[in-house]
């Protein structure tokens, strides 16, 4: 007869809850069972999805805030990005196996309560229960397997997040080199623009100067077309001012000519009346008070006004021979 040990209810609660392996021994089943505990890793996954939530929900954030620079933003753009874009297959995965681990926990509890009661009314049941115990190990062991893959799974998605990370730092270094291209670009821009508008300035003070040139050309024109109409004027004018000199000159060279024989002659009427006045002065002198002389010589003042310099040194040379004469 094959004894039977009553398996505590805490047995199969740890046995199914979370799926560990049993290892009963071969030979007999009163041996005790050996357990191996492991924490569930469903809160790790959680705090793996929570942790990747934060870190969109700041990238967020930080490009919502006005007071950081373009820069920065669009390295918080690329990074939010490869954030969005990370394959969440494999904690997903994580997860559905995690659920389908606790389905088969429930199951097992289930399981478990009905061979605790077989096992309590039937001790013959035990051995049955055993094997089944041996098939939930198995059951246990195919699932922690699966946990391990699970993790390797989860490990190359973690290499797969260090090297998207990688490639956005990458990208984030070559967009702010692009920005500073595209921010040297537009101060070339800005540099040319401000040429151009100082070229378009100068053209247009050059083109107001041109006009005023040009307007000063065509009042300069006006005037000398005037000037040469005043000119042709004053030519023709010259002209017959010439003629009319030229006549004019004939004329007073003829009258030159009789004014001359007019100066001779009235030389010769000088000399006569001047050899006149010495000689009345002379039979003045000899009957007179001196009045007559007095007024003779008045009346020969007021002619020398009306004389020439000419007249008046040689009629002064007169009145001093005769005056030597008189002597």
């Amino acid at each position: 007869m094959v004894s039977l040990v009553v398996v505590p209810d805490l047995f199969f609660h740890f046995l199914f809850r979370f799926s560990l392996p049993i290892h009963l021994p071969d030979s007999s089943i009163d041996s005790p069972c050996c357990l191996e505990y492991h924490s569930p890793p469903l809160l790790e996954l959680d705090l793996q999805q929570k942790k990747q939530d934060d870190a969109i929900q700041k990238l967020q954030d930080f490009i919502a805030d006005e007071s950081n620079s373009n820069t920065k933003k669009m390295k918080a753009k690329i990074q939010l990005a490869g954030l969005e874009s990370k394959d969440s297959l494999p904690l997903d995965r994580a997860r559905i196996n995690q659920g389908a681990a606790v389905r088969k926990q429930k199951k097992a509890e289930k399981v478990a309560k009905k061979a605790e009661a077989a096992a309590a009314a039937e001790r013959e049941n035990a051995s049955t229960a055993a094997e089944k115990a041996r098939q939930a190990a198995a059951a246990a062991t195919a699932a922690r397997d699966q946990a391990d893959a699970d993790k390797v799974a989860a490990d190359n998605a973690a290499t797969a997040s260090a090297e998207a990370a990688q490639s956005a730092d990458l990208a984030a270094k070559e967009a702010a080199r692009e920005a500073k291209e595209a921010a040297d670009a537009e101060a070339a821009a800005v540099t040319s623009e401000t040429a151009a508008r100082e070229e378009e300035e100068r053209a247009v003070a050059a083109e107001l100067v041109a006009k005023a040139a040009a307007k000063a050309a065509a009042t300069a024109r006006l005037d000398a077309t005037s000037k040469r109409a005043d000119a042709d004027a004053a030519a023709a004018q010259a002209t017959s001012d010439a003629a009319a000199a030229e006549v004019a000159a004939t004329a007073a060279a003829d009258a030159q000519v009789v004014a001359e024989a007019a100066i001779v002659a009235a030389d010769a009427a000088l000399d006569d009346a001047s050899d006149q006045l010495f000689s009345i002065k002379e039979k003045a002198s000899n009957n007179s008070n001196g009045g007559e002389l007095w007024w003779m010589d008045r009346e020969w003042e007021e002619a020398k006004k009306y004389m020439s310099e000419k007249q008046i040194a040689r009629m002064e040379m007169k009145r001093q021979k005769s005056m030597s004469k008189m002597k």
